[in-house]
């Protein structure tokens, strides 16, 4: 306040609603150079969490995965083997088409791999970003989210990487098949006699 200003003020008091006014900007001064960090910072927005639910919607992709391997293995081939027996009675057929049922689940375990690791990726990348923004909330519900998906991962690699872990789980769909290979060959037995 210069010289000149206090003099006027002197001789010019203000008013209680002038004085009130000037208090309520040196209040808000007074907050506005406070160092402390909102809470908000470290809380997920709503847009964020809104985010989060999109992505734990997405994130039912482990639910659609589980379902599509249990779907695989279910199958009753039984009807598939009788007409593979019908067609080709031949036991390298029956070996061939079994190989094939093997190969199919390969290669869903594969796409299922795939699809997962993209999903671990993107998990990492929204953690990422939140750790920049120092967002601790939300990088502890994507970081369960991540462990979650890796560790499904890594169970499917498993069971791709081990035969007999996958004959378990195909275990039904090939005893159908050849239970209907083998009804089919007794069923060519019987047209001969």
């Amino acid at each position: 306040m210069s010289i000149l200003s206090y003099i006027k003020s002197i001789f010019n008091p203000k008013s209680e609603f002038e004085q009130k006014f000037d208090q309520d900007i040196i209040q808000d001064n007074i907050q506005e150079d406070d160092n402390s960090i909102p809470e908000e910072v470290f809380v997920a927005s709503q847009d964020e969490l809104n985010n989060l639910n999109k992505m734990e919607n997405k994130i039912n992709l482990k639910q659609s995965i589980i379902d599509e391997i249990d779907m695989y293995t279910s199958k009753n081939l039984e009807t598939e083997g009788f007409q593979n027996c019908i067609s080709n009675n031949d036991l390298l057929n029956r070996d061939n088409n079994i190989s094939l049922i093997k190969a199919g689940f390969k290669n869903l375990l594969n796409k299922s791999i795939a699809d997962l690791d993209i999903r671990v990726f993107e998990i990492k990348q929204r953690i990422k970003t939140y750790e920049s923004a120092g967002m601790t909330e939300s990088i502890t519900k994507f970081s369960s989210a991540l462990s979650e998906y890796e560790l499904f991962s890594d169970s499917l690699k498993e069971i791709l990487n081990n035969e007999s872990l996958m004959l378990e789980k195909l275990n039904y769909c090939i005893l159908s098949y050849e239970i209907g290979f083998t009804n089919g060959l007794r069923n060519n037995d019987n047209e001969l006699i």
